[in-house]
């Protein structure tokens, strides 16, 4: 996956700032291949800056569950399949949405909301990450 993204997304890395990930802790996601990946930089220009997560704790710290975020996707999602519905009604085709349209409605629902660098940005502050705060180690859940 990684490798697709440096290939086709073109992330501009002249500033010398690496990409950012940040992955549930499971350690059925992580074998050498992928460590390899991220930590070789050299002349390919793909390093990339991994934060694993704790894994019973993800609905605490991924910044993706902001509900600013959660709600603009939903938002989103249905004005995108409203849209869409109203296209294909147009076009005399089946009013229904298909397996093969669940990719654009996440693309169109992602893109005003997960994809907003301002909300990102306050998620990110919230959860403690940009600064880093450590607030998590502050959640009552944890401390028990």
């Amino acid at each position: 996956m990684l490798r697709h993204i440096d290939e086709y997304a073109g992330f501009d890395h002249t500033d010398g700032v690496n990409s950012f990930l940040l992955f549930v802790g499971h350690g059925s996601q992580f074998e050498l291949p992928f460590f390899q990946y991220i930590n070789d930089c050299g002349n390919e220009g793909h390093c990339w800056n991994a934060c694993i997560g704790v894994p019973y704790g993800t609905a605490l710290w991924q910044v993706g569950d902001s509900h600013e975020q959660n709600g603009t996707y939903k938002m989103e999602l249905t004005c995108a399949k409203h849209e869409l519905l109203e296209q294909k009604a147009l076009h005399h085709q089946e009013y229904a949405i298909e397996k093969t349209d669940v990719v654009l409605l996440v693309r169109k629902a992602c893109e005003k909301s997960f994809q907003q660098v301002q909300t990102n940005k306050k998620a990110f502050a919230d959860c403690g990450w940009g600064p880093l705060t450590y607030t998590l180690l502050d959640h009552p859940d944890l401390k028990k």
